[in-house]
């Protein structure tokens, strides 16, 4: 017998109305944060994945359309989808988006995605459905220190779904880590450098 779904989570023991007004002085809107999908399949050496598994599963597109709906009730008009690996799956991606743009939501979002899989469509769409940012783990500007992270990508795909991004109006937050074990002298200068790029 499979297991019956999750309920909705319960929001309404929170702080709705100081929450909203702090990230309303910071960023001008009002985000609640949601969870589309559960693990990751990457083994990224230094990640703290191992909360979610390894074995990659998303929800019920359906259940998600509730989930926003109930956000949106309590006076949210913007998403942040927290998944490690939100963009992995290209269908449930165009079916969330496509349900977003069918249900005329109204809200803006921003989400994780790495920088490999980002396919011109995708970006799209995305961008059409209400995405404003998006965030990538870049790490490093050094391919060896990639290489050592197991992070199973290079600089130029990271640069390339950058400028990918920033072309179809969607930002880019980046994260990067310095002073990785094994990093040479040399690999911070780099990963400086792209960050300022």
């Amino acid at each position: 017998m499979a297991p019956s779904p999750l309920p909705l989570p319960d929001r309404s023991g929170g702080e709705h109305a100081r929450y909203q007004q702090f990230w309303l002085d910071k960023t001008g809107c009002k985000p609640a944060s949601i969870l589309l999908t559960r693990g990751c399949p990457f083994h990224c050496d230094f990640c703290s994945k191992p909360v979610f598994g390894d074995v990659f599963r998303t929800r019920s597109v359906a259940k998600i359309m509730d989930e926003i709906d109930d956000i949106k009730r309590y006076g949210y008009d913007q998403l942040w989808i927290a998944d490690d690996c939100f963009t992995l799956d290209g269908a449930f991606l165009e079916e969330f988006c496509r349900s977003l743009l069918l249900s005329r939501a109204g809200i803006t979002w921003t989400c994780l995605a790495r920088p490999d899989g980002l396919t011109d469509g995708a970006i799209r769409l995305m961008r059409s459905a209400g995405c404003v940012k998006i965030y990538m783990g870049l790490e490093s500007g050094d391919n060896e220190t990639l290489r050592l992270m197991n992070k199973k990508t290079t600089v130029e795909i990271g640069i390339r779904a950058v400028h990918k991004l920033h072309d179809s109006g969607i930002k880019v937050g980046g994260f990067f880590i310095v002073g990785y074990p094994g990093e040479t002298k040399d690999s911070p200068e780099k990963t400086f450098s792209l960050a300022l790029s």
